[in-house]
């Protein structure tokens, strides 16, 4: 090969290299070009994203506070119905009667004397057996069972004692008492007066 040959030829692979050095150089210059414009954006987009975020955050925080309110909300509806329905319920109930109690027979039934009648009835268990005295007052459900005992009866008609009758083995203590109009009754002895100085002539 002769130098005038090798000329034209180095010539040319140099001028193939200066175009590949100038295609990486021109690459390279629109890579960083790039990254700048990246650097340059990132704080606006970082600001962007913190704006978006506490507008999520503040929008989250209005609906829980308004989620609690409407909770509060539904909670104070829901006991105020279910005070309307026990109202409504207790004003349906039928209305209750009273009666005497008198004696205990066993572990359910009793007797006691209401509207002139001597009945055996039974007791709720809501109702302690051992703490009725006899002639204290009892109230009484549209059954006729003890739900509930109250005190003694404080009114009533006046009478006076004529004679308190000999103790009869399982019925209460009697007396025998004189009305307004002369007439005489055997009457139980409540609880609290067998206790008592009673005499005749007492009223």
């Amino acid at each position: 090969m002769t130098s005038s040959d090798a000329t034209p030829a180095s010539r040319a692979r140099r001028e193939r290299d200066v175009a590949s050095l100038v295609s990486q150089i021109s690459f390279l210059e629109e890579e960083v070009t790039a990254l700048r414009r990246r650097v340059t954006d990132g704080p606006r987009q970082t600001r962007a994203l913190e704006e978006r975020l506490a507008e999520a955050e503040g929008r989250a925080s209005f609906l829980s506070e308004r989620n609690d309110r409407l909770a509060e909300t539904l909670r104070e509806a829901r006991e105020q119905l279910l005070t309307l329905r026990e109202e409504i319920d207790r004003l349906a109930q039928p209305p209750s009667g009273y009666g005497i109690f008198l004696n205990r027979h066993d572990e359910d039934t009793v007797d006691i004397f209401t509207g002139g009648r001597k009945l055996r009835v039974s007791i709720s268990p809501n109702v302690e057996m051992d703490s009725l005295l006899h002639g204290q007052e009892v109230m009484l459900n549209e059954a006729m069972n003890i739900v509930a005992a109250t005190g003694f009866e404080r009114a009533g008609d006046v009478v006076m004692l004529k004679e308190i009758l000999q103790p009869v083995e399982g019925i209460p203590a009697r007396a025998l008492v004189i009305g307004h109009t002369d007439e005489e009754r055997v009457v139980y002895l409540a609880e609290t007066l067998r206790e008592a100085p009673l005499r005749i002539g007492d009223s």
